[in-house]
């Protein structure tokens, strides 16, 4: 039954537009209709609530965490949103929890037993679990349960996690109960690794000039249905959306990301991807609690680049939801600098977000973080921030997308919007290595290799990580200073051209570190006083 409403939810495709066989291909949008509710709420309650309610009556075992308690607006102020990084919104912590610690006295019904094990961190937004699976009896089954909604999320089954640790799904409530269910009487070999105490609100205020996807065009609400909120591992948030292969029929589980956000096997089968996170009219303020929204999880790294910041990776499954579901249509062409884009996005990883602008620069040889082939873009209307991150820029009149946010300035809002700059990478020179996946009428399932050397790290960066309010102060004097005035960006450019080989110079040797430290940290402390 559960198979057939997946089938349902996910299957129902139809396919707008074909490829291009020309010089620059493309492909247009595929759109999956909205499965019925029935069908979809099957899918958010695999268990039904009375259910997980009698379980829940009977835990006997818990286990309380106030590391963090009282903590939420410090841990917030610790780590601001920087462009060119996932958002950072939790704090790991290592358990290892073992089985006979976890879990309390079983539940015994007619499909057998079950195992529970409360998790509870003091203060959090939400609670992530890194489980150990590998030696789990191949008959169980693991769930992580949400109790303040009843919503339980799985199965989680050894043949599929047999190697090492992963984070399994976020509960957004202080408490997350490991479920377990087995035919046998004998404890369960579930180990908690690590858990997540998250200090970010997904209901965090973004800057006041973004702008809603349901104030727009239908162009680009429909569009928004391709786009997700990416939870990276224990902490990170970025922004991902679907892209379409216009070669088959049915709709792979694609999805077009950044680098800096997704760059490894690791990362991509610890990602969920949160769906339809967005007001149902402009200005509703209605988009709800993530805990009641569909969500899929990442299973492979397909293909993935630190120089052009670009991944692909796939998805489980892609439930359609109530708006439907877009799979996006991707461009090959070089951009036009003037020509309109809009960019979909998650900014401080609140509700679904818009900006639109125009080309700035084309195909540049390095971008301000060392980035090969970047395009720039200026925001006419809205604005990103941190969580914005791996989203899609697409052309205006067509909705193709033709690259995924790298980085960019500190934008702000009012009349001068000049400074609101971003770089994205070319889905253009990406293309080569994804058009097995995404073009192709047998597309590839093969893994790609892990890409992460670079990873949009500079030597301020390395060097300042635990002082997060100096770093802050030299991102200020970049955007709203040395930025601005045609006299000193082009420092600023230089600066960036060079970072990959300052950085190896300052990890290689300490005076490189003494030199570059003797220069930075006086103007990082004088910016802090004058700006």
């Amino acid at each position: 039954m559960m198979r057939n409403l997946v089938v349902s939810c996910v299957l129902a495709i139809v396919v707008v537009c074909g490829t291009a066989r020309g010089a620059d291909p493309f492909a247009d949008a595929a759109y999956a209709p909205p499965a019925s509710k029935a069908a979809c709420d099957a899918l958010v309650n695999p268990i039904a609530p009375d259910v997980l309610a009698g379980y829940l009556a009977q835990l006997d075992r818990f286990h309380v965490y106030d590391l963090f308690a009282g903590q939420t607006s410090t841990l917030k102020g610790k780590y601001p949103p920087e462009k060119g990084r996932p958002l950072k919104g939790g704090e790991e912590v290592t358990l290892g929890l073992e089985p006979g610690d976890l879990f309390g006295t079983p539940v015994q019904d007619a499909s057998g037993y079950v195992f529970l094990g409360s998790i509870q961190s003091i203060d959090a937004e939400g609670v992530r679990l890194q489980v150990d699976l590998s030696a789990l009896d191949l008959a169980a089954e693991v769930w992580i349960v949400d109790p303040s909604v009843l919503r339980a999320f799985g199965p989680y089954k050894a043949a599929n996690y047999a190697v090492g640790a992963f984070w399994l799904a976020t509960v957004f409530n202080d408490e997350s109960v490991v479920m377990v269910r087995s035919p046998k009487a004998e404890l369960p070999n579930v180990r908690v690794v690590a858990y997540s105490h998250l200090f970010l609100s997904l209901k965090a205020v973004a800057l006041s000039c973004n702008i809603s996807v349901a104030c727009e065009s239908a162009a680009v609400r429909n569009a928004a249905s391709g786009t997700a909120i990416l939870s990276i591992g224990s902490s990170g948030y970025c922004s991902g959306t679907l892209i379409n292969n216009p070669q088959t029929a049915a709709n792979e589980p694609l999805l077009i990301t950044a680098n800096h956000c997704i760059c490894s096997a690791g990362d991509a089968r610890d990602t969920e991807a949160f769906w339809d996170f967005r007001e149902s009219s402009c200005g509703a303020g209605d988009a709800g609690k993530m805990s009641s929204h569909l969500r899929s999880s990442g299973t492979k790294l397909l293909s993935t680049s630190s120089l052009l910041d670009s991944t692909l990776i796939m998805l489980d499954s892609v439930p359609s939801g109530s708006y439907g579901r877009i799979y996006q249509g991707w461009d090959t062409r070089l951009p036009v600098v003037g020509e309109s884009v809009v960019v979909i996005h998650y900014p401080q990883a609140t509700y679904n977000r818009v900006s639109s602008g125009h080309v700035l620069t084309v195909n540049a040889p390095t971008d301000s973080f060392g980035y090969e082939k970047q395009n720039e873009m200026v925001w006419d209307e809205g604005v990103t921030e941190g969580g914005s991150s791996g989203s899609s820029v697409l052309f205006t009149d067509t909705m193709r997308l033709f690259g995924t946010l790298s980085n960019g300035t500190t934008h702000t809002c009012g009349a001068d919007r000049s400074h609101n700059m971003d770089f994205f990478s070319s889905f253009r020179d990406f293309y080569g290595q994804v058009k097995d996946y995404v073009d192709s009428a047998t597309p590839s399932t093969a893994e790609g290799d892990n890409d992460c050397r670079s990873n949009g790290l500079c030597a301020a960066k390395v060097l300042l990580k635990d002082s997060p309010v100096l770093l802050d102060n030299l991102r200020v004097l970049r955007d709203k200073v040395l930025l601005r005035y045609a006299a000193t960006a082009p420092f600023v450019k230089a600066y960036y051209a060079a970072a990959p080989r300052l950085l190896a110079a300052v990890e290689e040797s300490r005076d490189a570190r003494g030199m570059f430290l003797a220069v930075v940290l006086p103007i990082a402390n004088m910016a802090g006083k004058a700006l």
